[in-house]
């Protein structure tokens, strides 16, 4: 199900086509927003919805702690501050669309391996964060600071590395939480 097909369903409940595409960008990276007057965090985790989109079983639909529901939020800004980028979700969006753009094969893809033996199998995008695509194949991955010492940045670095080389232009959009404002002179 593409992103714009996605609106269209969420508009039929009744909402504008900008309020569906705010929504469905929400439901497909944050599950959580804040309206303009930032006096609450709306969860958004109604299973008709998200099934609306074809992401009824979306982990974003479970209890959150304040502490993920403010990552959450601080992908959404990444995302809603580039409004010409396709922004990728879904594990199966990203494999799809990278793999139409850049010819990468799958297992250089990043993943993780879910289970033993012959139940083994290859669990693609495993940090859900979105990467989002430029028309003009520019690609950009948002990371969110969450260990001061940046081990978990250089590991989220080498999972994606194939990616990068693969595409024909990048940005590595770093978003660092308050708590570790030193950090962000250290990242730039």
């Amino acid at each position: 199900m593409t992103f714009d097909e996605r609106v269209q369903v969420v508009a039929k409940s009744g909402i504008t086509e900008r309020q569906a595409r705010f929504l469905t960008t929400v439901m497909l990276h944050a599950g959580v927003c804040v309206p303009r007057q930032y006096a609450r965090i709306y969860h958004l985790n109604h299973r008709a919805l998200y099934s609306a989109i074809g992401e009824a079983g979306s982990t974003l639909r479970r209890p959150l702690t304040l502490n993920h529901a403010i990552q959450r939020l601080m992908l959404l800004d990444a995302i809603v501050e580039e409004p010409e980028m396709i922004w990728l979700g879904t594990a199966e969006d990203k494999a799809n669309h990278l793999m139409a753009l850049t010819g990468i094969k799958p297992e250089d893809l990043p993943h993780v391996s879910v289970a033993d033996g012959e139940w083994r199998r290859a669990r693609y995008f495993p940090d859900c964060l979105p990467i989002g695509i430029h028309l003009t194949g520019r690609g950009v991955l948002v990371y969110v600071v969450l260990d001061p010492t940046l081990n978990d940045f250089r590991l989220f670095l080498e999972r994606y590395s194939a990616v990068l080389r693969a595409l024909p232009a990048w940005t590595v959009r770093v978003v660092v939480p308050p708590q570790f404002s030193d950090l962000a002179q250290r990242v730039n």
